[in-house]
Formats: C-alpha cells, sequence, structure tokens
C-alpha cells in the first residue's frame, strides 16, 4: 500500500521526446560497454556493479530523451553518456566503498578524479592513466565536452563534479561514525552537491549557450538553481519513499516521529525527522531528566521495567 498519495501537479507544457531516443540507446551503451561498466568487476574477487538487463531497465536514453527533447543526436548522445557515468559513479562507489567503510581507500580514489578534468589541459600535466570504468568514463567525456566550452563554464562545471564527488565522501564519513546529519544540514548539503547544480550546468552545453560570466554568480542565478535544486532533491526523496521504508524494516531501521519544537515542551527539533538505529534488546533503557522514555529507546517497553 502507497504510504502517501502525491497530488495532481500543474503541468503547463506537456512532456516531448527527443526522436533520437533509440539511436542514443544504441550508442549509449555501447560507450558504457566500451568503458568497462557492463559486466564490470573491480578485479577478481570485486563486485558486479552493472550488467547488460539492468543497464537496459535504468533506460538513461529515455530520461535524457525528455529532459532534452530538443538536443541534436550526438548531444543527446554525451548527454545521456555523463548520466550513464554519473549514476555509475555513485553505485560503483557504493559497492566499492561504502558497504565496506572504506574511508581511506574512497579518500584516494576521489582525490584522483579531478585530474582527468583538466579546466585549461595546457597548463596543466596530462592525467594519469585511468584504472578503472568512472576514471575512463570521465576522461573521454571530458575530451568530448571540453573543447567547446569556455573557461568560466569548464570552471563551473568541473566545480560542480567535484561536488558530487564531496557528497559521496560525506556520507561515507557520516556512515563511518554512525552520525545522523539533522535536516537542516542534510538539506543545505544537498542543495549544494546534489545533482541538480551539475545538470543545470549540462543544460548550457546542450542547448549550445552559456550563461555570460558575470550574470551566473549573481543571486537570482542562485536562488534559481536553489529552486531547481529543492525541487529535484524533494521529487526524489518522495518517489522512492517506499523503497527507503521497506529497505528500513529489512536493515532495523525505524523512522522516528515528528516530535514537537522545544518550546511546546518536546525533545530538540534537530532530531525531528531523522533515522536512528532501532536499539538492541540487550540495551538498558536510560531515562531522561524528565522521565519517561529517552530518545534513544522510544517505543520499547521500559516503562514496564524491561530493557528495550
Amino acid at each position: 500500500m502507497q504510504p502517501f498519495q502525491l497530488p495532481e501537479f500543474y503541468l503547463p507544457w506537456p512532456a516531448r521526446l527527443n526522436p533520437d531516443l533509440e539511436a542514443t540507446r544504441e550508442h549509449t551503451k555501447a560507450w558504457a560497454g566500451e568503458m568497462g561498466m557492463l559486466d564490470s568487476e573491480q578485479d577478481a574477487l570485486g563486485p558486479k556493479i552493472w550488467d547488460q538487463a539492468r543497464f537496459d531497465a535504468m533506460d538513461y536514453a529515455l530520461l535524457c530523451s525528455y529532459t532534452h527533447p530538443d538536443a541534436p543526436g550526438p548531444e543527446l548522445d554525451l548527454v545521456t553518456d555523463w548520466y550513464v557515468w554519473v549514476f555509475f559513479f555513485d553505485d560503483h562507489f557504493l559497492e566499492t566503498y561504502k558497504r565496506s567503510r572504506a574511508l581511506a581507500g574512497a579518500k584516494e580514489y576521489l582525490e584522483r578524479l579531478p585530474a582527468f578534468m583538466p579546466v585549461d589541459p595546457t597548463s596543466t600535466p596530462p592525467p594519469p592513466q585511468p584504472t578503472n570504468p568512472v576514471e575512463l568514463g570521465l576522461a573521454d567525456l571530458w575530451s568530448r565536452t571540453a573543447p567547446t566550452k569556455s573557461l568560466d563554464w569548464r570552471l563551473r562545471f568541473s566545480e560542480s563534479t567535484k561536488n558530487l564527488l564531496l557528497e559521496s565522501m560525506w556520507e561515507l564519513s557520516n556512515i563511518s561514525q554512525d552520525r545522523i546529519p539533522n535536516p537542516i544540514e542534510y538539506i543545505e548539503t544537498h542543495r549544494k552537491v546534489g545533482g541538480a547544480p551539475w545538470s543545470a550546468d549540462l543544460v548550457e552545453h546542450a542547448v549550445f549557450v552559456e550563461i555570460p560570466p558575470e550574470i551566473a554568480p549573481t543571486r537570482p542565478m542562485r536562488v534559481l538553481k536553489d529552486s531547481f535544486a529543492h525541487r529535484d532533491w524533494g521529487s526524489s526523496e518522495s518517489s522512492r519513499a517506499c523503497r527507503t521504508r521497506a529497505a528500513a524494516e529489512e536493515s532495523g531501521i525505524t523512522r522516528t516521529k515528528p516530535y514537537a519544537h522545544p518550546t511546546e515542551g518536546g525533545t530538540d527539533e534537530r532530531r525531528r525527522g531523522t533515522w536512528r538505529r532501532r536499539p538492541s534488546p540487550s540495551r538498558r533503557c536510560r531515562r531522561s531528566p524528565r522521565g519517561g522514555c529517552c530518545v534513544c529507546c522510544r517505543g520499547c517497553r521500559c516503562r514496564e521495567g524491561r530493557t528495550g
């Protein structure tokens, strides 16, 4: 059963599909295979990231054909390859570093990636030899993207891409420390390092128009990007609520109920709507100074004098 029902959104412009969809599907699958993203393993014992069936089911060409309906065929191919790369990077990082909490290896891995996006290739040393599909794909994409854009755009897009890498490290650091960011920090971080600013920069490439450097950093443009980021993040969070809820139940995580504001006699507002792990059955309840259950064991049976 759905835990919520989406309202009908006002859509003044119907979705349009790029006529080059099928050609881009063929191209991007061939490109992903050439980069080693399909049926790939990091090493003989490493985790498999994607196979062809999974790649076909995700259908990034369809996504980009809707988001860029007017892009010519070669440009749609390039944009779709970028989206394939960024989602493969996310899954590769999850399987290789997040699950094992390999903080040192992740740091070394992420520090190498900016070298494959030289903003000014003439004044920087050549990038290192790619050692995995993420590095190989990034090097290929940058060589096809940067030559037609100005230095200002390359700086902005490179920064947006680096911020995506920082998000992965931020999340891994939280996981390694068993730290749960409060909602304000979570939203502020995703506004900057989520995919929306990166996507917005890529739109400029797709439509062959650049925002002038004197306008790009102004407050109105920042507000537009922030609004797009909030909408993109909110839509993503809503659409995966069912999957998250099911995963939480399977992994021993439960969602706390919203507590009252401190001025209303409730718990600290920073804890509202965050995630917490279920307490171990052997964990003894700690009473709060005000009496009753503390937050860490809320919902246990400690009011009956038993452990929660």
